[in-house]
């Protein structure tokens, strides 16, 4: 009989993704960390302390609409889940779900893309505290050919060897 941990760990083939601005990628690539800075309040239901996680999401898609609606010019970490597994507790987490609370700390009556402006479903998985030594788990660094002409970022981060443009698909630096 197969026991319920290989099904949990079947699932951990996909990667995930966290939208950003460029001035954190510069940071977080420096620091090789991804600090937990999402406080989520009622995280998971049993614990009764909030607790600061790093919001990922299994959807690409939605990173990217995250980093265009939040911080315009972003980039996009992409992330081994299985690797992240093995050294973190990776929880789903349906952000704007019922009894979730918003911005303003009210409980949402309802689940609307319109009131909030993204998708009711943002395939949000969450690691409580940081990632340390980030370098281990990244796979590429989204970035598009617009973000390669700004002049403005870290030189580190336009050198880093797994920028992948969204636009061509291709290396950057390969």
């Amino acid at each position: 009989m197969d026991n319920f941990k290989q099904y949990l760990e079947e699932g951990r083939d996909a990667p995930l993704f966290h939208g950003t601005s460029i001035r954190n990628a510069a940071k977080i690539l420096k620091m090789n960390t991804m600090t937990a800075q999402t406080r989520h309040k009622q995280f998971p239901p049993a614990m009764d302390t909030p607790k600061n996680v790093i919001s990922l999401t299994r959807s690409f898609k939605f990173a990217k609409r995250w980093y265009n609606h939040v911080h315009y010019r972003g980039v996009i970490f992409e992330l081994d889940q299985r690797k992240l597994a093995q050294r973190h507790k990776i929880m789903v987490y349906n952000h704007f779900g019922l009894g979730d609370y918003g911005g303003k700390g009210v409980a949402r009556e309802k689940n609307d893309v319109r009131a909030n402006g993204f998708p009711i479903n943002q395939y949000e998985e969450n690691i409580i505290g940081d990632i340390k030594n980030l370098d281990k788990f990244l796979i590429k660094i989204h970035v598009t050919t617009e973000f390669l002409s700004y002049k403005y970022f870290d030189e580190e981060l336009l050198k880093h060897p797994l920028l992948w443009n969204i636009d061509t698909k291709k290396w950057v630096n390969k």
